[in-house]
């Protein structure tokens, strides 16, 4: 695994972290407020979920919205 961690903020586009997401081995994303405060983690499984229930709408969401 890389060392330095998936980091996100809640308003990055998921079409723009999946890359992020997968690459770092870590299948989650941490999820920070614009002070860098955490504010949850987002997983493959979640990423799953919600292309499931949503379709292809889910590449206009941000992290956030999730």
């Amino acid at each position: 695994m890389n060392e330095e961690l998936p980091v996100c903020k809640e308003g990055d586009l998921i079409i723009d972290q999946l890359v992020e997401l997968t690459s770092k081995g870590y299948g989650s994303l941490i999820v920070v407020d614009e002070h860098y405060h955490l504010i949850g983690i987002f997983t493959d499984g979640d990423l799953r979920r919600t292309l499931k229930a949503c379709g292809e709408a889910i590449f206009k969401l941000s992290v956030g919205e999730m």
